[in-house]
């Protein structure tokens, strides 16, 4: 993490590299790994250690949720297919949501935030917050 902040890729990755091949549960380094590979705008090796992270580890939400911002910053708005809940696909339809407004496609974004509100079992303000901010409909 020190070569990720000094931002010596190389390093940074051989170090990633060495760690994961260290331990028997190497999800969280994957993780890790693509988050780090995310914020440089890598996000086709983001997406791939994302992936390698939610095989390693089906429950890992933040793996899922680094995977779909790595998409949705490429302008794949799929969810890609994987175990997960129903609450689960409506938190990560609303992050592809927010990453298709941050790329302009605001219809798409719109839509899917959309997709999240009827996914979820429950009242899903956060997406409602959103999508009402988008529509111009916010009222105090």
């Amino acid at each position: 993490m020190i070569a990720d902040s000094h931002q010596e890729w190389q390093k940074a990755d051989s170090f990633y590299e060495v760690a994961s091949g260290l331990t028997t549960k190497p999800a969280s380094v994957l993780n890790n790994w693509g988050y780090s590979k995310l914020s440089r705008g890598d996000y086709a090796d983001a997406e791939k250690l994302f992936a390698d992270a939610i095989r390693q580890d089906p429950k890992l939400f933040t793996a899922k949720n680094n995977l779909v911002l790595a998409r949705g910053a490429q302008g794949n708005y799929a969810l890609p297919v994987m175990q997960m809940t129903q609450i689960e696909r409506a938190e990560l339809l609303q992050t592809l949501g927010l990453a298709a407004v941050k790329r302009g496609d605001v219809e798409i974004g719109k839509g899917l935030l959309r997709d999240a509100l009827e996914t979820h079992p429950q009242h899903f303000e956060a997406a409602a917050r959103a999508l009402d901010a988008l529509e111009g409909t916010v009222t105090n």
